[in-house]
């Protein structure tokens, strides 16, 4: 696998062993417990993707394709169902420095974010404009509001 191809493309990574070592899991119950009973850790990806716009996205999504590795989405690391765990021989794509509003729009109360906004990020911001968008409102568990992402866009 030709890691640096993806460099060659423009695509930030990282693939230091102890860095990689944060993206084998979310917060998945299950992963949390079994580590904490002496099990093993799930596996490592081979290499995450770091990027800050779309276009290096699309380039390790080319990449990855090109090269028959599996891509494992990556935000905040908030996810509770194992959906963000690196896979052996993954391509992780990390988009928590896609972090911007990029537009706001009060007439018709549309904001167009990029996918890796914390939540409580853009409430804050929002906020500035004496907006929301009321997920806190809606969350069962109010604390997840600090490390969710934004992850449907249009």
């Amino acid at each position: 696998m030709d890691i640096n191809g993806l460099i060659r493309r423009g695509v930030p990574i990282i693939r230091d062993p102890l860095h990689l070592h944060a993206y084998r899991r979310d917060l998945w119950p299950r992963d949390t417990l079994g580590w904490r009973n002496g099990g093993e850790p799930p596996d490592a990806p081979v290499v995450v993707a770091s990027p800050t716009r779309a276009e290096e996205v699309a380039e390790a999504i080319d990449w990855a394709s090109e090269h028959g590795v599996t891509i494992v989405p990556y935000g905040a690391g908030s996810g509770v169902c194992g959906g963000a765990r690196g896979r052996s021989g993954s391509l992780v794509i990390d988009l928590k420095r896609m972090n911007r509003i990029l537009s706001f729009d009060g007439k018709t109360r549309c904001v167009h974010v990029e996918a890796g906004i914390l939540g409580q990020h853009l409430e804050d911001q929002l906020a500035g404009a004496g907006w929301m968008t009321a997920h806190s409102l809606l969350v069962q568990v109010p604390q997840l509001i600090r490390s969710h992402l934004v992850l449907a866009v249009s």
